[in-house]
């Protein structure tokens, strides 16, 4: 029986997100309970999500659901990803407590077809990353702006 590693990940403190940006050389199979996007920003990267394997290039996305099994691993190329852990609990609300929700994000796959398109998705995620790193005295006010509007998209 194989066993996977449970990740702990260590949130802001204005909201239950972690965000960061790395070059994956490769990690052994995991799991945690935050949702995981990952958008390539340079090179290559190879994700195994439960028994499925994708290649993921410069500018494509994945989400990883909460409690998912995966792994990454480097390619030849060199590769930097932004990577947006987001706890489940931002998405209780009144009478929908400890719900469970799994999304469909990969632009890697072509069996997946979306309604929106990749950029969308891609253009919030830039964002977050963007808005993280700033300065700026709006800066918990738009993570939380962008965060949102990313999970409204994922339900549409």
């Amino acid at each position: 029986m194989e066993s996977y590693i449970f990740e702990s990940i260590e949130h802001q403190k204005e909201l239950p997100i972690k965000v960061f940006m790395t070059s994956i050389d490769s990690s052994c199979f995991h799991w945690h309970y935050d949702y995981e996007i990952m958008l390539v920003l340079k090179g290559s990267i190879v994700i195994y999500v439960g028994a499925n394997r994708y290649k993921l290039r410069t500018g494509d996305i994945i989400l990883s659901n909460s409690k998912s099994i995966h792994s990454l691993s480097r390619t030849s190329e060199d590769n930097i990803c932004l990577f947006v852990q987001i706890h489940p609990a931002l998405l209780d609300s009144p009478g929908k407590k400890n719900r469970s929700y799994n999304f469909y994000l990969n632009s890697a796959d072509p069996n997946i077809k979306i309604k929106k398109d990749y950029y969308i998705f891609k253009r919030t995620v830039a964002n977050i990353g963007l808005t993280h790193f700033s300065e700026r005295d709006s800066k918990e006010f738009r993570l939380k702006a962008y965060t949102f509007s990313l999970f409204a998209d994922l339900f549409d």
